[in-house]
């Protein structure tokens, strides 16, 4: 009866390495998937910025290279980069708070994958307690 308990308890700790090596697996993929979609989300970000950033340095160029005799026109193009300038505020502010919300989904995996790795830990200290006292 002994030994057929150890082998129980032995087969419940392969089980139980085995779990835990597959949860640590998906807890490294679910970790680089988030780290992907931070750094995609950090580029789309740049590209939009410098885009918008090209934009607003045309148009300025442009408003510099006017004369005193287009002073109308170079007031209706000032008004114009302020408009754009709050476009590209509100742009900014929307890209932070969705890189905001991205980085917060990544900080709170990163918690899951913590607890799941004590977890588990703690899963293999009692069954190799178990498998070394069998009753």
């Amino acid at each position: 009866a002994r030994m057929a308990g150890q082998g129980a308890g032995s087969l419940h700790a392969n089980i139980a390495q085995d779990v835990g090596r597959q949860v640590e697996g998906m807890i490294l993929n679910a970790k680089n998937q988030s780290e992907t979609k931070v750094s995609t989300e950090i580029r789309r970000i740049k590209t939009k910025m410098d885009s918008m950033l090209e934009k607003i340095q045309m148009v300025t160029e442009r408003v510099a290279r006017m004369g005193s005799d287009n002073v109308i026109q170079k007031a209706d193009l000032q008004r114009s980069i302020g408009k754009l300038e709050e476009v590209w505020d509100g742009e900014v502010g929307a890209l932070k708070h969705e890189l905001w919300q991205t980085i917060q989904a990544h900080n709170h995996n990163a918690d899951l994958m913590k607890y799941h790795k004590e977890s588990i830990d703690q899963m293999q200290v009692d069954m190799t307690k178990v498998t070394s006292n069998p009753s």
